[in-house]
């Protein structure tokens, strides 16, 4: 029997304008709802949760040998926080109740675990890619300008050392997927259509990489972010407040219109549905 999950979440009511100043000014804002469903339409998903600054990962510092990919990885302290501190209780809530873990990463170090490795040949190859622009030799010069430029060191941090950090490491009940098609694939066989986000950043490959939440909302699947279990990429001028972060979460809500919640909010709900179902199969019996 599965269990039924409640969850509180947060949404932004971007209606209506003013009518006289034709702008934002007459937005209602945030509203709360409850959205339940069974623990078996859902799925934890854990995205780009790299070891940068962990035993045996990318190492973090001036002397890095590696410098030239960590030193544009604004948010490394505060990345490394929410992967020890706040993302294993809720993987481990999300274990207990039943809900599937899956770990999204880049196609190099997943295939370090024998669940990808299954599911690739469970899925057999994807669609073709697009053909693209016929000139991007542009490319690098533009990582260059934004990142520095040594930044091709990244590929090889990539290759070498780039992994899952140990803290959220899959278990062998988890699952990992690299690509929108393999992810899509597991899904339908779960017969999942929530996923709840967690991962990095808020603002680049959270949204936008492969998997992401463009990716699936497009595709369908009802998404809701855990706001503390994520960071931007600040700039010089937002850092002090962490206001990429936050802006980044009010456009998550916005486009492509999802949910958001905290954390503590899921480990309690999955708490409740646990006790809950317990209950059930006593007094079935």
């Amino acid at each position: 029997m599965d269990a039924r999950l409640k969850l509180n979440v947060r949404y932004d009511r971007r209606y209506p304008v003013n009518w006289q100043t034709g702008d934002a000014k007459g937005f209602l804002g945030h509203a709360h709802k409850v959205l339940e469903f069974d623990s078996s339409e859902v799925v934890l998903a854990v995205m780009h949760a790299w070891n940068t600054g962990f035993e045996g990962g990318p190492v973090f510092g001036p002397d890095s040998p590696h410098v030239g990919w960590v030193k544009m990885l604004e948010g490394s302290y505060r990345i490394k926080k929410i992967i020890e501190e706040i993302l294993p209780p809720v993987i481990t809530a999300c274990r207990d109740a039943g809900i599937k873990i899956v770990h999204i990463a880049g196609d190099s170090y997943a295939r370090r675990y024998p669940q990808y490795l299954a599911l690739e040949k469970e899925v057999g190859p994807g669609p073709p890619p697009l053909d693209g622009s016929p000139n991007t030799d542009w490319g690098e010069e533009a990582m260059e300008d934004t990142y520095g430029p040594d930044i091709i060191q990244r590929k090889s941090a990539k290759q070498e050392l780039l992994d899952i950090a140990p803290p959220v490491r899959p278990a062998p009940t988890d699952f990992v997927v690299a690509s929108p098609h393999q992810f899509t694939y597991l899904l339908r066989k779960l017969r999942a259509w929530n996923i709840i986000y967690t991962g990095f950043m808020a603002n680049m490959c959270l949204v936008v990489s492969p998997c992401g939440l463009v990716d699936m909302r497009r595709l369908g699947y009802r998404t809701i972010l855990l706001r503390d279990c994520t960071t931007a990429s600040e700039n010089r001028e937002s850092v002090a407040t962490l206001r990429a972060t936050e802006e980044a979460i009010r456009t998550y809500e916005a486009f492509p219109a999802s949910y958001t919640m905290l954390s503590q909010g899921l480990i309690a709900a999955t708490k409740v549905s646990s006790s809950e179902s317990t209950r059930k199969v006593a007094h079935s019996r």
